[in-house]
């Protein structure tokens, strides 16, 4: 089973940026010389993404965007996510978050709760397309 790669949800003139399009692609072709099921990810999440548009999909993220984030997607066109911060301390300087705990900080490409749902979703529907013997074992 191949799945191909979950869109990033980067938008431009209120279209969705079509960034792993070459990804998908290359996974479909390594299905099929393999004669294994697929799972294209990439086409329903494309479509599910542009059909909400750039401000909706905001939404999906792992935490909430910045101000400017927002404002910037109400215009059609997603702008850079803010810049990850700085990886916590070594282990003899003074950290203020524990080492190991990630700091999550808003992108196009993670999701939170919301946007697992429905991705999630589409996996298990397509699954049960791809592998129909599996349908008993999916949870709608």
């Amino acid at each position: 089973m191949l799945v191909t790669p979950l869109t990033r949800r980067s938008f431009k003139n209120g279209s969705l940026q079509d960034d792993l399009a070459a990804w998908a692609e290359v996974t479909k072709r390594v299905a099929a010389e393999m004669h294994v099921p697929l799972v294209d990810l990439y086409a329903t999440s494309v479509a599910a993404v542009q059909a909400i548009g750039p401000g909706a999909a905001l939404d999906l993220a792992e935490t909430p965007p910045p101000p400017e984030v927002s404002t910037a997607a109400e215009t059609g066109t997603t702008i850079a996510a803010p810049a990850t911060p700085k990886p916590a301390p070594l282990a003899t300087e003074v950290a203020e978050t524990p080492q190991g705990r990630p700091t999550v900080v808003f992108d196009y490409t993670h999701l939170g709760p919301g946007g697992a749902a429905v991705f999630s979703r589409q996996v298990a529907f397509e699954l049960a397309r791809a592998v129909p013997d599996l349908r008993p074992m999916l949870v709608p």
